[in-house]
């Protein structure tokens, strides 16, 4: 017997505390099916196959001391049986008479389960598994009924999910019952009805919302779109673009630093394209719908936008490999933020540690609760604890892998390519290579707020990190990779710890002094295409008036035959896909801070 197995019924104090029964004085067992046995005055019955069927007439409650010391003395007295159980290579799993012993609310529970991303610790030894998923462990042999899954009470919820991540590893499927398939073809019907209703609704909304001025909108008009977030939500609808949208408009319509007709205008359009290809939780993978359980920080960074709001941002990893921000901020410059305070001593959710203290490592979060920008939202009942299981940084090695539509980036560079500071913007610029020498640029414009991290970076020269962890930016016609952190030979934060020496600060001061005030930055270069994309949004943006011809004859002239055919017809529907469309052409069309190697095959 595999004494882990009462550690986990119980606990290893208990298991010690019962061997060095043991050493003191032996059981008395008799009979065979049940054993019987008497231990320091208590008696009982043992099961050798699953102890928690065990019984012991001492106070305790489940399995006790007399009950673990009187099992091992059973198996260790009786070698043949611990044999017979080991006889058999792999386990037999009789699937049919385990679902019937579960039950059909088990079952559901198991259907629910599966239809998520598992990662569990499978370990086994002859016969014997043991499978641990988030912290649950279960042992089992051979399994009949789901009383032969050995496990303590808070795990049974992961019993029968234990057997199916087995099977599946062993390249087996297990059969559903016929009644629950025909539950699940009702209920699969009933939601079609349901998501079809609440399309159209959602629709009917955002055609309104589309065809009123932003002038006239008030904060009842998004009563009805707002309280749709919860039905579609769990009708399996991709929300983010809504609350995205119920954010920007409620921003707007309270004047909180976004007056930008254009956002609102995408926002829109973003909403309309979900509808319309009806992108689904239970169509994406289970990382894209579940919240995070595990986080990792991989730095933070100070912020100001020039209507005066400001904050820092905690930029975090999840077990999925997601980025998920949480952050700190405020409006105006009424309350200013001290930055290094709120990252050193600031306690950002119930139980998390600083950022400071955070950075590098992993909390685990419970309740944990996002808003449509993948960002942490502060509730009550959400809480972090340490985690026993620290997560490793998910990083891109090769640079085709970015994904360009995220905000962040965890790259691991395999050569460094250049190291330099632009003294004619006040620019810090690094550029690294990737496995396949494709080189990935990184910079960071001169201000008050990243004077610091300049100076860190100065500091690296031909240092090559193991991460660099990064913002993406991006304006009208270029991308741009923003440095936070790096991890060396330990994690640092560029805008919060100190790498410089006076060595260092003393180039750098002297760089800065040569420059003018205001760093002489040139305008962008933009062609002819980039120029009309962004006129058409401009316009679309301040005129609700369709269709606009002149600006459809000029898309079919460029070869844009997908958005003149929106522009050229009436309706709001078409002003959004037609703004939508003009967005994506700008993404296309703007340049990536990314050189390819041409030598390569």
């Amino acid at each position: 017997m595999d004494i882990s197995i009462f550690e986990t019924l119980a606990s290893a104090g208990l298991v010690r505390r019962a061997q060095k029964a043991l050493d003191k004085s032996s059981p008395h067992i008799s009979g065979a099916s049940p054993i019987q046995f008497t231990f320091e005055g208590q008696q009982g019955l043992l099961d050798l196959h699953n102890p928690n069927n065990s019984q012991c007439d001492c106070a305790a409650n489940g399995i006790c001391k007399h009950i673990i010391a009187a099992s091992i003395f059973a198996w260790q007295q009786s070698p043949v049986s611990a044999a017979t159980i080991e006889e058999n290579e792999v386990p037999q799993i009789d699937t049919n008479t385990l679902l019937a012993s579960a039950g059909k609310v088990k079952i559901r529970q198991l259907y629910r389960q599966v239809q998520r991303r598992w990662q569990a610790d499978i370990v086994q030894q002859g016969a014997q598994v043991c499978i641990t998923i988030k912290e649950h462990t279960l042992h089992f042999t051979n399994v009949t009924t789901i009383n032969d899954i050995i496990c303590n009470e808070d795990s049974q919820v992961y019993a029968l999910l234990g057997v199916y991540l087995w099977l599946e590893r062993q390249g087996e499927m297990l059969q559903w019952p016929d009644w629950l398939q025909q539950e699940q073809q009702q209920q699969k019907t009933l939601l079609n009805q349901t998501q079809t209703q609440l399309k159209l609704a959602c629709y009917a909304e955002l055609i309104m919302l589309a065809g009123v001025p932003l002038a006239q909108l008030r904060s009842e008009s998004l009563l009805t779109i707002e309280l749709l977030q919860i039905p579609m939500e769990k009708a399996g609808f991709n929300i983010a673009p809504l609350k995205r949208l119920c954010g920007t408009l409620a921003r707007y319509l309270i004047g909180e630093h976004l007056r930008d007709k254009r956002t609102v205008l995408l926002e829109l359009a973003h909403v309309l394209v979900m509808l319309e290809r009806q992108e689904q939780t239970q169509t994406q993978d289970a990382e894209h719908i579940c919240p995070p359980q595990q986080l990792l920080c991989l730095g933070g960074y100070p912020w100001r936008r020039s209507s005066g709001a400001h904050g820092l941002t905690l930029v975090l990893q999840d077990e999925y490999g997601r980025f998920i921000t949480l952050a700190e901020s405020r409006t105006t410059t009424e309350q200013t933020l001290n930055y290094s305070q709120i990252w050193q001593a600031t306690q950002l959710l119930e139980g998390a540690p600083s950022g400071c203290s955070w950075f590098g490592q992993t909390q685990r979060i419970s309740n944990a609760q996002l808003n449509g920008w993948q960002r942490l939202r502060q509730l009550k009942k959400t809480y972090v604890e340490p985690s026993e299981q620290p997560l490793k940084p998910q990083a891109i090695s090769d640079i085709t892998e970015i994904d360009w539509q995220s905000d962040y980036i965890c790259f691991a560079p395999s050569h460094v390519h250049q190291h330099t500071f632009d003294e004619a913007t006040q620019c810090m610029l690094l550029s690294y290579q990737d496995t396949q020498r494709n080189t990935l640029f990184f910079s960071l414009p001169y201000t008050k707020l990243t004077h610091h991290a300049i100076n860190n970076m100065m500091l690296f020269k031909q240092q090559l990190p193991q991460l660099i962890v990064a913002r993406i930016e991006r304006d009208s016609t270029q991308w741009y990779l923003r440095p936070i952190a790096v991890k060396l030979d330990r994690w640092i934060n560029l805008y919060f710890d100190d790498l410089t020496d006076n060595k260092t600060t003393n180039i750098f001061s002297n760089w800065l002094a040569k420059q003018s005030p205001q760093p002489q930055l040139s305008s962008p270069r933009r062609d002819k295409v980039q120029q009309f994309l962004l006129k058409v949004l401009d316009e679309l943006a301040q005129s609700h008036s369709m269709p606009q011809q002149s600006h459809s004859e000029m898309a079919q002239k460029l070869g844009l035959r997908t958005l003149s055919h929106f522009l050229s017809n009436s309706g709001p529907e078409h002003r959004l896909k037609a703004a939508y469309c003009a967005e994506q052409l700008l993404q296309l069309s703007s340049l990536k801070p990314v050189k390819f190697n041409e030598l390569q095959n």
